[in-house]
């Protein structure tokens, strides 16, 4: 449970979080602000545990200095929910594919979106039931609720990449 500081004003509600120094968002009411405070509480530890970054100790929220349009409010988040939705965020892709494949795809009514999933997870050994180890990794973090927070597969895939390379050499 980390501390968060409400500054209210006539636009909302500010939150900050003083032991995380940029994890930044905001509400207009109570509500919202608590819950878009989760988001980004989630948000930031899960790209500091990504990134290998230590996770501070969270301050003693009655420690908390606030000002006269401000209060300390404890902020909680359970992670394996938020990781989970990372995880399974649905994104679009572009790709190319010959004029020929895509016809006969098409009238054969091939599903293009389960074809690209099927191929993907035969290619790297992904049973329908999930991975055994797929970690994600995130190259950067927005956290604003215009923001988008989503795995970087070419940082995974970099990664990997280097990995397979430094046991083949050994």
């Amino acid at each position: 449970m980390f501390p968060a500081v409400f500054d209210y004003d006539e636009a909302g509600i500010t939150v900050t979080f003083p032991d995380l120094p940029g994890c930044i968002t905001e509400g207009d009411d109570e509500v919202e602000a608590l819950d878009m405070a989760r988001d980004a509480l989630a948000l930031v530890l899960t790209s500091m545990e990504d990134h290998g970054e230590a996770i501070p100790e969270p301050s003693p929220v009655l420690k908390v200095v606030t000002g006269p349009a401000q209060r300390a409010v404890p902020v909680d988040v359970w992670m394996p929910p938020h990781r989970a939705a990372i995880q399974e965020r649905i994104v679009r892709k572009t790709l190319t594919l010959p004029n020929w494949l895509n016809d006969l795809a098409e009238h054969s009514g091939v599903n293009f979106s389960r074809a690209l999933q099927h191929g993907l997870k035969e290619i790297l050994g992904i049973s329908e039931t999930g991975p055994a180890f797929v970690r994600y990794r995130r190259s950067q973090v927005e956290v604003s609720p215009a923001g988008d927070s989503g795995a970087q597969w070419s940082v995974h895939r970099t990664q990997m990449d280097a990995a397979n390379a430094s046991r083949s050499r050994k």
